[in-house]
């Protein structure tokens, strides 16, 4: 990542409440920035990224990163930990944020 964005990011989600899972996950659209097998490296990936951020405090116009247990959103497989930015009411929301220049395979999922 380049040293200019971990710089903005930091700075951004500094300010940002902490949350690393959402308890009633919401339908809609995720921008899925990284899935593990254990929390812990998905929150490890969160991090990275500039830690969460919640409610408009995100890069570019991001909802804000959260971790989110895949079991808890029937359209994802099962069994994983993804840091994701969302949800987004539409697709074309969620694909107008420009997080594949922090994250290049970056992708959008619907939750539900």
């Amino acid at each position: 990542m380049h040293l200019r964005l971990a710089t903005i990011l930091a700075a951004v989600f500094a300010f940002a409440p902490v949350s690393t899972t959402a308890s009633a996950q919401a339908c809609g659209y995720y921008i899925v920035l990284g899935c593990f097998g254990d929390r812990d490296s998905a929150v490890r990936q969160m991090t990275d990224l500039g830690g969460p951020g919640i409610g408009g405090a995100g890069i570019g116009g991001s909802i804000g990163t959260q971790v989110v247990h895949t079991n808890d959103f029937p359209n994802f497989r099962n069994g994983f930990y993804c840091v994701a930015d969302g949800p987004y009411t539409n697709q074309a929301d969620a694909e107008s944020i420009a997080w594949t220049e922090a994250v290049p395979d970056a992708y959008v999922k619907s939750g539900c």
